[in-house]
């Protein structure tokens, strides 16, 4: 049907509110699955191939639907209103399951549903309403919830199965409790749908042997604005870490109170460049510093003129504890009240080089009954000596952002993950999250070499990935030793990041939350699944 604007779709007659009343009764259920059905481009159809050859391909849909949807008795159809359909299930998983059997029977006979260059596709959407008003039928009430399943129903592309949550929410526990493992669902996100007030949140279930349907239009737009929105803030957040930045240049040097009573946290960082004084130390301080206080914004950067101005100021001497070394009586984390300390120490070059630098670092978190460490001994140019420390320091602080643990999977599928939320985590609304696997013993260590020996597989007669498959052997000849002594021979265990998958919170509740996710690697096995940690992703 191409003109849904045409259609009253309230406008039931009697005998047909009765037919309803009578099948809710039989399957005795307050509330009804409505399905909608429409074939695509009827319309053109008929112009095109003339009426009488339209209508051959039209009866086998008619036939098909119809043998369908009420095998069983399952559902009943209303009312046939041009090349559409309104038909009602007591179940909202039979709707699903009967909606996908169509869709692949439709596939299946495309030869029968083909004149020269059409083929008949169909659209289907479908929604739950509450049908009963003092044990009897409302019509006003039903009738909004039909309008409902043809406004999802007109945004779905041709061949495609789009729902509400609240039939997602019924049908999707039902379908894995009896291993309907064929059908597959995706979740698109929220939209607006014409008449009808607030956004309404849309899903998709498919047939897994044919694969998901294209995304609707109406969320393409949405993403090609969200994107377009995106490149403007990114680009107004660049403007202003610069001027962040040098502002901080500028006031470097005035008192600085180590006590950040506005919520954010305080890193130390400490330069030691004396094993190379022919290098120009200011440089060096400044690429350092500036680096350091663009990767840790909004949180402060403290020198250690900071901290002389501001003990000072208190009356306190401030010492320089040995260099690198930031245990000493716990001195920055307890008394300083850091969050961390980062040290850089120059170490001297045997060689004659001189726009290079080599420097010890040392990057150290506290955090509440602990500290972990992370330190490198890196090479730079002083050319490229801004982009390696900065890539330096973001993965540092990637991987000890302790505090952000978020929760555990409960749940995952194709494009949703529902987490159970740590105690005193704190996840907000579309915070990017990030998933670490956990490997522990022998039984780990077998997982984890299955995983591997999948990639190797995945690539093995791939030539576009021939250097991919170079450098996970690489990885796994550098890794494995040391992962396998320590599943082997210890209690303790490994946790590894999954690379690709980029994820957002959608919905948060008591101590439940649900998140979309994306792989964009190169490996689609690489997924969520129940028991992977959740972080907060930077």
């Amino acid at each position: 049907m191409d003109n849904k604007d045409n259609l009253v779709l309230k406008s039931l007659s009697s005998d047909e509110i009765n037919k309803i009343e009578e099948f809710r009764k039989s399957k005795h259920t307050a509330v009804l699955a409505i399905l909608f059905s429409d074939i695509v481009n009827s319309t053109y159809a008929s112009e095109k191939l003339g009426e009488q050859t339209y209508s051959k391909l039209r009866h086998i849909h008619d036939e098909l639907f119809t043998q369908i949807m009420t095998r069983d008795n399952a559902g009943v159809i209303i009312k046939q209103i041009g090349d559409s359909f309104l038909c009602v299930f007591a179940e909202p998983s039979t709707s699903v399951l009967r909606a996908v059997e169509f869709q692949r029977t439709i596939r299946q006979n495309k030869d029968n549903l083909t004149i020269n260059d059409y083929t008949l596709i169909v659209r289907i959407g479908i929604h739950i309403g509450q049908v009963v008003v003092e044990n009897k039928l409302s019509m006003d009430i039903f009738g909004s919830q039909v309008n409902r399943a043809a406004r999802i129903e007109s945004i779905a592309n041709g061949g495609q199965i789009l729902t509400s949550q609240s039939i997602w929410e019924n049908a999707v526990g039902w379908l894995k409790d009896n291993n309907e493992e064929e059908i597959g669902w995706i979740s698109y996100g929220k939209t607006r749908l014409k008449g009808i007030d607030g956004k309404i949140e849309i899903f998709g279930f498919y047939s897994k042997e044919n694969g998901p349907s294209s995304t609707p239009k109406v969320f393409l737009k949405q993403r090609k604005k969200r994107a377009l929105l995106g490149l403007t803030v990114i680009v107004l957040v660049a403007f202003l870490s610069f001027f962040l930045v040098k502002i901080f240049n500028s006031k470097s040097n005035k008192k600085v109170n180590i006590e950040n009573t506005s919520g954010r946290k305080s890193y130390y960082i400490q330069f030691d460049f004396s094993e190379t004084p022919n290098l120009d130390t200011s440089l060096l301080n400044e690429i350092f510093l500036s680096e350091m206080i663009t990767a840790m914004y909004p949180d402060s950067i403290l020198t250690e003129n900071d901290l002389i101005h501001s003990l000072s100021k208190q009356g306190k001497l401030y010492k320089r504890h040995a260099n690198n070394n930031f245990d000493e009586g716990k001195y920055f984390s307890d008394t300083l009240h850091l969050f961390g300390a980062v040290s850089i120490k120059s170490i001297r070059q045997n060689n004659k080089i001189t726009d290079t630098i080599a420097y010890y670092t040392k990057f150290q978190f506290w955090y509440d009954g602990g500290s972990t460490v992370s330190d490198d001994t890196l090479l730079s140019s002083i050319k490229d000596l801004k982009n390696n420390f900065r890539n330096w320091i973001q993965k540092r602080i990637t991987e000890f952002r302790i505090k952000d643990e978020l929760g555990v999977v409960l749940e995952s599928n194709d494009s949703i993950v529902l987490f159970q939320i740590a105690k005193e985590a704190k996840p907000r609304l579309g915070a990017s999250l990030s998933f670490r696997r956990q490997y522990v013993n022998k039984e780990g260590l077998a997982i984890w070499l299955s995983e591997y020996n999948k990639k190797f597989a995945y690539l093995k007669d791939k030539p576009q990935f021939s250097e991919q498959l170079k450098k996970e052997k690489l990885d796994f000849e550098k890794d494995s030793p040391e992962i396998t002594y320590d599943l082997t021979n210890t209690k303790g265990g490994w946790m590894i990041k999954l690379k690709d998958i980029e994820s957002k919170v959608t919905e948060l509740y008591d101590s439940v939350g649900k998140a979309t996710w994306v792989n964009k690697g190169i490996y689609p096995f690489v997924k969520p699944k129940k028991g992977d940690l959740i972080f907060l992703d930077y």
